[in-house]
């Protein structure tokens, strides 16, 4: 994603000589280079980051298994929260587990607009869904999380905040699941594919331009909206 002065910030699988720790790579020049940060200045976990979010300013937000992490410098160093037991390193996250919510999460978004602070959502594994309205001092899991939700236990890849006349949160999983909500807590969902297909089309990631939406996935599949 990118941020303020040409910075661009972006995840992936774990890289360098610390495996689970060198998982975020940096841009200062408008994506044309890129550096792996250094272990110390990375979240300390064994899973890949699957997802960052730039807030406003220097502001950024990363998901790594099924905690959230924040930086305050353009993604330069990452952090946020307070010790906890069996930490990886030095650094912790900003929340762990929010609401409850276990796993690991895909993907997440920002909806800057929805009250004084905005409003993230987080979308995972096995259809977990969870929820902030204050930054991630505190997250909830969200009431259509899981397997009673409209996503089963497909894992969700991606989720957008549509605004405009749209006005929603939109997400997309695997098992060919397209879903909405208005609040990030309750959701829609459909299964696309053709006739009889049981939901074919594996969605892996979602965008929108607040006008159009158009999610991708396996096999070259495209869907807009």
């Amino acid at each position: 994603a990118g941020g303020s002065d040409r910075v661009w910030v972006g995840g992936g699988l774990q890289l360098g000589s610390t495996p689970g720790a060198q998982s975020i790579k940096r841009s200062t020049d408008g994506a044309e280079n890129w550096t792996i940060l250094a272990s110390g200045s990375n979240p300390g976990q064994q899973q890949p980051t699957r997802a960052v979010c730039y807030k406003s300013g220097r502001e950024w937000y990363a998901i790594n298994d099924s905690d959230i992490w924040k930086s305050t410098d353009d993604g330069a160093t990452w952090g946020g929260g307070e010790p906890h037991p069996g930490a990886p390193s030095t650094m912790y996250p900003l929340i762990e587990d929010p609401g409850g919510l276990t796993g690991v999460f895909n993907a997440m978004a920002y909806n800057p607009d929805d009250g004084s602070n905005g409003r993230w959502v987080v979308v995972g594994n096995s259809g977990a869904i969870g929820y902030s309205t204050d930054n991630w001092g505190t997250g909830n899991e969200a009431t259509d999380s899981g397997s009673g939700g409209p996503f089963g236990t497909n894992h969700i890849y991606g989720v957008v905040y549509c605004a405009g006349i749209v006005n929603k949160w939109v997400a997309c999983s695997a098992g060919g699941k397209i879903g909405y909500s208005t609040d990030g807590n309750t959701w829609t969902a459909t299964t696309t594919g053709s006739p009889g297909a049981g939901g074919s089309d594996h969605f892996r990631s979602i965008a929108t331009d607040n006008t159009t939406i158009v999610a991708v996935g396996q096999s070259g599949i495209i869907y807009t909206s």
